[in-house]
């Protein structure tokens, strides 16, 4: 189909109204193919970007199971269960204790622990953030304290800092630090 005249050189031509709806539907024909192209490349990242969500909100549900199951093992002063929340090469440092590295030295500073005080505490977990295998978790803890030598009984509060590392489909206490709240 003709779109009009050829123009003569220093003249100027009024593009014809077939001209111009040749354009538009041109215009109209790229912008669908843009949009095409665009769409199907950016579904993909979509998807992976929800699939990590996805998968991040997974991990910080493991990773606050694993929390808690800390708790509960300090609450019922099982030294075992306490050491098993840790990685092999975990790292414990206590508010003036000693730091202690590796689950032997992890097994012997919560037994000591444990025949010095009994914990009734419950944490409240403010924040995970994950990044790939390792993660971090801010919490904080309240509830009581009872001192087994004279059975007395008061208040404890903490905030604690965890680092998490993945160890196949777990989640486990790489290092771990707390201190009293004033």
């Amino acid at each position: 189909m003709p779109l009009g005249p050829i123009a003569r050189p220093g003249t100027r031509q009024v593009p014809s109204k077939a001209m111009f709806d040749h354009i538009i539907a041109r215009f109209n024909g790229f912008a669908s193919l843009t949009a095409g192209v665009l769409i199907t490349l950016l579904i993909p990242i979509g998807i992976v970007q929800n699939q990590k969500s996805i998968m991040q909100n997974q991990d910080k549900i493991s990773i606050e199971a694993t929390l808690r199951a800390y708790g509960s093992a300090l609450n019922a002063s099982d030294a075992k269960a306490a050491v098993a929340a840790y990685t092999s090469d975990g790292v414990f440092m206590p508010t003036g204790g000693p730091t202690a590295t590796g689950t032997e030295e992890l097994l012997g500073s919560y037994t000591f622990i444990f025949t010095q005080i009994r914990l009734d505490v419950e944490f409240d977990i403010h924040e995970v953030v994950v990044d790939g295998d390792l993660a971090y978790a801010v919490t904080s803890s309240q509830g009581q304290q009872t001192i087994l030598a004279t059975n007395s009984t008061g208040p404890e509060a903490n905030r604690e800092l965890f680092v998490l590392r993945r160890e196949g489909a777990e989640w486990k206490i790489a290092r771990y630090m707390f201190n009293k709240v004033s």
